[in-house]
């Protein structure tokens, strides 16, 4: 069983007061609850939040990261189809969770996804966008100093950043179904990531088994 820990987390070190009522506010109780509910009743993004605090499997938790930076990809290989560098940073990262590249290997991937980014710079923002979900799926360094673990941190930039791509890419009297569609898209991924890995939600660390 996977369990969240708040109060007494290293993750939550930085505004602890405000982060730890934050995910009080999405459910987390001293009781253990199971992360598909807090996702299915806050939403991607508040579930995304809980998942910050999730202790272990990060494999699958990168895993869902490149989920979501290849659910866009193609917004990126569209205008560029001869720059592989976020395709490459993304099956990168995919090698990294299952153990079969080494950080290094991660951050010289993620390092030319960001020449990419530059390069791209002058694009339209759903290209560039797509370039960051791939950057931060590729994430590769903890931030310490942030008191933030560098798998979870993939997980939540690569989907926000996927989402925002597909607003952008949309026309504007299309952007709220874009918004919805892909949303709906990491939503259902999540859900399974969050089944078959069995993850509970829980306050403090005392909870866990």
């Amino acid at each position: 069983m996977i369990m969240v820990s708040v109060d007494k987390s290293h993750r939550f070190e930085w505004l602890p007061e405000a982060k730890a009522d934050m995910l009080r506010g999405i459910g987390l109780s001293e009781k253990a609850i199971p992360l598909e509910r807090v996702l299915a009743e806050h939403g991607l993004d508040g579930a995304l939040w809980a998942l910050e605090a999730v202790k272990g499997h990060n494999s699958a938790i990168r895993l869902f990261a490149c989920f979501c930076a290849k659910h866009v990809l193609p917004l990126f290989e569209k205008r560029f189809p001869r720059d592989p560098r976020p395709r490459r940073a993304i099956e990168a990262a995919v090698r990294f969770a299952r153990g079969l590249a080494t950080p290094e290997e991660l951050a010289a991937a993620q390092h030319k996804v960001l020449e990419a980014i530059m390069a791209s710079n002058r694009c339209q923002e759903s290209v560039v966008l797509a370039a960051w979900s791939a950057y931060h799926a590729s994430e590769c360094f903890t931030d310490h100093y942030m008191g933030r673990d560098a798998d979870r941190e993939a997980a939540h930039h690569a989907a926000t950043d996927a989402i925002c791509a597909a607003v952008c890419d949309a026309k504007e009297q299309d952007k709220k179904a874009a918004e919805n569609q892909t949303s709906k898209a990491l939503y259902q991924e999540f859900a399974v990531f969050c089944r078959q890995e069995g993850i509970y939600a829980a306050q403090t660390v005392d909870d866990a088994v």
